[in-house]
């Protein structure tokens, strides 16, 4: 989608060994949105999967006792 999204933009690709490349201000606008809006995107995700989800300390208790028990699996001392 974002691929198409550039094309239909506008964007070009830069010829080899180009250090300086002007994109048209309509791949550049496509790209700003892109980026902000997937930005954007995952802090709200982020954000109401830990309102949703709050992190007690029970929870990273038990947490924390699963992940030492995969250690000690993954090192060969099974529990």
């Amino acid at each position: 989608l974002t691929l198409q999204l550039l094309g239909i933009s506008g964007y070009h690709t830069p010829p080899e060994g180009a250090t300086f490349f002007q994109q048209p201000e309509s791949a550049v606008r496509t790209i700003r949105v892109i980026i902000s809006g997937v930005g954007g995107g995952m802090l709200l995700l982020a954000a109401l999967m830990a309102w949703f989800n709050p992190l007690t300390r029970e929870k990273n208790a038990r947490i924390q006792d699963l992940l030492e028990r995969r250690r000690k699996r993954a090192d060969g001392d099974i529990i």
